[in-house]
């Protein structure tokens, strides 16, 4: 896999490469400095980062979605609860409300 990040930017690519060390998954790391490239806008549409290429080549951006997507992919390291429970429920719910509300409220 690769990870994609733009060298001095905010923790949005660690979140991603903490969960990749802490699933011990094999991964490289690519530096983008110029995110509105188109190469980089066939990754991210929107030019941001991170992007995780899987093995197989497709690509995901956005830090949350890459993580659930990681956690999904390595239901044996238990990072989320099974599907359908209340707990995977809670997940969802305080990671996008942390994203969406708690994370702009803290960066002012």
């Amino acid at each position: 896999m690769k990870l994609y990040y733009r060298p001095n930017t905010s923790g949005r690519p660690m979140r991603a490469a903490w969960l990749l060390e802490e699933l011990g998954a094999g991964y490289e790391t690519v530096a983008i400095e110029d995110t509105d490239s188109d190469e980089h806008r066939e990754r991210s549409p929107l030019g941001r980062v991170p992007v995780l290429e899987f093995d197989d080549g497709t690509m995901l951006f956005d830090s949350t979605a890459i993580l659930f997507a990681l956690a999904d992919r390595h239901p044996e390291a238990g990072f989320l609860a099974p599907l359908g429970t209340r707990e995977r429920d809670l997940a969802y719910q305080w990671s996008l409300t942390a994203m969406t509300e708690l994370e702009k409220a803290a960066i002012g």
